[in-house]
């Protein structure tokens, strides 16, 4: 491998380790909470015509209309 690969891999994953690192550190809810609340409902509701995220009622996340 060249040099500049190598440096170039390094960077990458000392970048990655850090963002890795600050993403650990948020404690509040996030999108990817939300995008899998939204597609559970949207699951339960096209197989049952209920909204339900793991077979509990829910109404935290209404549908958009």
């Amino acid at each position: 491998m060249k040099k500049t690969t190598k440096t170039i891999i390094i960077i990458y994953l000392a970048i990655l380790l850090f963002k890795l690192l600050i993403a650990s550190t948020i404690t509040s809810p996030s999108i990817f909470a939300d995008e899998y609340i939204y597609s559970k409902t949207a699951k339960s509701f096209y197989d049952n015509f209920e909204f339900k995220v793991q077979n509990i009622p829910t109404n935290t996340y209404p549908v958009i209309i």
